[in-house]
């Protein structure tokens, strides 16, 4: 989700502070991102810039955490809330999957059908080893998208 985070919010303009490992550093420059912070050697909670949006995609942020980094009128998205964090989403905080409509389908699929969007895969598995596709997602360590094929 992240990879994709970044190329749609530079697609649409915006300025992208990414947060990834050092790894990872080189990737998400190249898909786009302004400024990268590394959260190996530099703890993003103590960085004095704050953020019109903050998009936590692994789940690294409380509702606390990502609301002290936001500006005023900011927007904290937490892709992967707990149960909790989901209920207590509320004013500029917004928790949980959104909807799945055909036309955001269409607007990503046109995206990297014209080039405009990479798709970063980390790993492709079959239907029948889906519990090991989980697995290496729960790792926390899978670089772009984890992909489960018929």
């Amino acid at each position: 989700m992240g990879t994709n985070a970044v190329q749609i919010a530079k697609h649409l303009g915006a300025e992208v502070t990414a947060v990834t490992s050092t790894a990872n550093v080189a990737l998400v420059t190249g898909l786009g991102a302004d400024r990268v912070i590394d959260h190996t050697t530099e703890d993003v909670s103590a960085t004095a810039e704050r953020f019109d949006v903050v998009f936590d995609t692994v789940g690294n942020l409380s509702i606390r955490s990502g609301r002290a980094l936001l500006r005023p009128g900011g927007r904290l998205l937490l892709a992967v809330a707990s149960l909790g964090e989901t209920v207590r989403a509320r004013g500029p905080v917004v928790a949980g999957s959104s909807p799945e409509r055909a036309e955001d389908f269409a607007f990503l699929l046109d995206l990297v059908a014209d080039g405009t969007m990479t798709v970063v895969l980390d790993h492709t598995d079959a239907l029948a080893d889906i519990a090991e596709a989980y697995r290496r997602v729960d790792t926390g360590h899978k670089v772009g998208n984890v992909v489960v094929r018929p």
